[in-house]
């Protein structure tokens, strides 16, 4: 019966990564169409208005043929729409009318005025804009705008796709929560002591001043993903080094066989914890005091270890005492 809910649990897991996997796919997908959309966007209309000032067709007259036409007498009627620059324009003679472009709408009407004053017969016409042809100018001249706000959401929907980086909001605590037992049948047997090595080598490049030592037997093998186990390492030294005030910061790490499980220790000569708030600190985005809110912690690792350990049916126990030391044990 386990190994059938061992196997269960595994390939309900391997469902789920299949599904972020096809998940972050398609958004990439959609990211880069997008990508592509703002790009021929902005493209087309910088060669349209490029086109539009270098090349004047048929139809079209120049603002200053316009205003030569007028003073001369040769235009007979103007028809222009409200919020638009561009006007249609009937010359005497010419069946045809033309199109012309015109810098200020304002300026343009009260010069024609004038015109009328002087004596010249100019029919003006102001038409309203056509409701679905301004809702669409203005849609198409904030469509950058609108694929930009869509993209970023979209990447910012990435960053809580996979394992890494993964975003959990308050409803999802039931899914955070949740055990996904190991099936131990199907994992490599590790040396552990490579990964402990592993770890501290890296933190010594960041942190010079921190003592470690370490009591894992040499050929030592336990059952165990090494991410798993580098995460619970990360999570442990990190809290022994954010949470202590010592000029020389020491953590002993030991990893030791018992006649049922395997043991994993980490202990540090940190601040500790009061033994009211031991049991609280494995909750999610808990801090233990005031004088600890200004590091860079968010409360969030203690609880991420926890649910690793769940995983493999293991036990956190932890034990401080104030400004002595914290240990924390792990029963595989």
């Amino acid at each position: 019966m386990k190994d059938n809910k061992n196997k269960e649990n595994t390939k309900n897991r391997n469902n789920k990564k299949d599904k972020d996997r096809n998940k972050k796919v398609l958004l990439w997908i959609i990211i880069v169409a997008l990508s592509l959309v703002i790009f021929g966007t902005v493209v087309y209309t910088v060669i349209k208005e490029r086109k539009d000032e270098d090349v004047i067709p048929e139809d079209q007259i120049s603002y200053t043929d316009l205003i030569k036409q007028i003073n001369d007498g040769n235009v007979e009627k103007i028809k222009m729409t409200v919020g638009s620059t561009t006007i249609k324009v009937n010359l005497k003679e010419q069946e045809e009318p033309k199109t012309a472009i015109v810098p200020s709408t304002q300026a343009f009407i009260e010069l024609v005025q004038e015109k009328v004053q002087d004596g010249n017969e100019i029919t003006l016409i102001q038409e309203k804009p056509s409701v679905f042809l301004s809702i669409a100018d203005k849609a198409f001249s904030i469509l950058p705008t609108i694929l930009m706000l869509v993209l970023f959401v979209l990447l910012i929907q990435m960053q809580g796709l996979g394992d890494k980086g993964k975003v959990y909001e308050a409803d999802e605590d039931a899914e955070y929560d949740r055990v996904i037992e190991i099936n131990l049948s199907e994992l490599e047997e590790i040396n552990p002591k490579i990964i402990v090595q592993e770890v501290i080598e890296q933190y010594k490049v960041l942190n010079s001043n921190v003592k470690y030592t370490i009591n894992i037997e040499e050929n030592m093998k336990i059952k165990i993903d090494p991410n798993d186990l580098k995460q619970l390492l990360i999570i442990f030294i990190d809290n022994s080094i954010k949470y202590n005030d010592k000029e020389n910061i020491e953590i002993h790490i030991s990893l030791r066989k018992t006649k049922d499980n395997f043991k994993l220790e980490v202990k540090d000569n940190g601040m500790g914890i009061p033994k009211d708030e031991i049991r609280k600190v494995m909750k999610r985005f808990y801090k233990v005091d005031k004088s600890r809110i200004n590091n860079n912690s968010f409360g969030i690792g203690l609880s991420i270890a926890n649910r690793i350990a769940n995983n493999y049916n293991a036990k956190i126990h932890i034990e401080s005492e104030l400004d002595k030391y914290t240990m924390i044990r792990v029963y595989f």
